[in-house]
This record gives C-alpha cells, structure tokens and sequence, in this order.
C-alpha cells in the first residue's frame, strides 16, 4: 500500500501545530517576560525517500529580552538567567513576568494573586515605598522586615513545561544559589517579550502557504487513490 497519503498528512498535522504555536508567540508578543516557543521535529523514514513527520514537543528561547521603563515600584525585570519563584496552587512555578502587585493579604504577588516567594517566604508589604536593589533585596516600612527575593537559574540542558505564563522544570537541575553577579533585578521595568512579531507575521504566512500546498497534496493523493480503485473494479 502507498503510504505517501500519511506522509503528506503528518506533514500537514506539522503546519497545524506550528501555526498553533506561531499565533500563541504573536498573542503574547506585548506580554512582559514572555518567551518565544519554537516546535520541535523529527523524520522517521518509511524508505529512501518517504519520512512520517514526527512531533518531539516545543522548546523555549530563552533570549533575554530588551528592558521597558514604566515607573512602576512592582514591576521588575531579571537580567541574565534567571527566573521569579511564585507559590501556585500546584507547587513551585517560575516566571521571568514581573508585572506584580500587592494582593488582598498585602503581599507581593503576581496579576492572579500568586505569592512571589523570598529566602524568607511571602513578602509581606509595610508602608507605601519598596526599594529592590539589583541582588533583589526588597525593603519598605520600618516594620517591615528585609527580604531577598528567590531567584533562580538553570543549566542549558533543563527542559521546561509552559503553564500559562508560568514554568515547570521536567528535567535539569535547579540552580537555587546563583553565584551573584550573575542574575540582577531592576526595578521600575518590565522585561519585553523577545518576540518579533513582524517576523512571527511572516512566518506564519509561510506555515500558511505549507499547509495549504499540503492539503492539495493530500487531495490529489486521495483522488488519485479512488481512480486507482475505480478502474480495478472496472474489470
């Protein structure tokens, strides 16, 4: 039996998956912190000249992103490798988006009320003014008790789970002690996301156009396949 069908179907289930991510990169290219997602594919050879395309997952790139200047005392943005530690309903999560705010409790979190976690635990907020130096201390009130915010760093070979706007790590090691110098906080910006998307743009209408052309393939296969059938059961 020809499998050239399933081969140009595994093709077209490839451009679906990446106009799938290339569309999720555009809807968040203004999301601070965020990072582009890349799919990821393997061939696997019928013979010589047929491959099934295969789906190995997507990965993240971790380009540091330009810094944006908003003003705001509970933005910060992380320079070099390094991420935000939050407290979520399902355990540890890491972040790099820094838009945070105070919760109901008076506590540092983030936008859906996370806890955003320090050597200490919780941060919790005394007085109006906060100062966070660039080794991530945070200080306010005088009641209010000096923090160092968590801050940690991976290894290139740690694989990550996107969770939202969050991270998991499914494989590597975590770096809870940076060495210092390496990761630094500045505070009054937002990280800008590191997509472009006038090139995400472009490249969606690439994916576009492989999909399609798929399609007439799968198409003309398919008609090809019913004459084929047709004609035998002529004689």
């Amino acid at each position: 039996m020809d499998r050239s069908i399933f081969v140009a179907l595994t093709g077209a289930m490839a451009q679906q998956k990446r106009l799938e991510t290339a569309s999720y990169n555009i809807s968040n290219a203004d999301t601070a912190g965020y990072k582009k997602q890349a799919n990821v594919f393997s061939a696997a050879f019928t013979d010589a000249l047929k491959a099934y395309t295969v789906d190995d997952g997507s990965e993240v790139d971790m380009t540091q992103g330009a810094l944006r200047n908003t003003g705001n005392q509970l933005d910060m943005a992380i320079m070099g490798n390094g991420f935000f530690v939050v407290k979520t309903p399902q355990g540890e999560r890491y972040t790099r988006q820094g838009d945070f705010a105070i919760n109901a409790e008076g506590v540092l979190s983030t936008k859906e009320g996370y806890p955003v976690l320090s050597d200490g635990g919780e941060i919790r907020i005394i007085g109006e003014k906060i100062v966070v130096n660039e080794a991530g201390e945070v200080s306010g009130g005088k009641k209010m008790p000096k923090r160092t915010l968590s801050l940690v760093s991976f290894n290139e070979k740690t694989k990550f789970m996107k969770e939202g706007q969050y991270y998991s790590v499914v494989g590597g090691s975590v770096d809870k002690t940076p060495a210092p110098g390496d990761i630094s906080v500045v505070q009054g910006n937002l990280e800008v996301s590191n997509v472009n998307a006038a090139k995400e743009m472009v490249n969606l209408i690439e994916i576009i156009r492989i999909y399609d052309s798929q399609g007439k393939m799968i198409q003309t296969l398919d008609d090809m396949t019913k004459k084929t059938i047709n004609d035998i059961g002529a004689f």
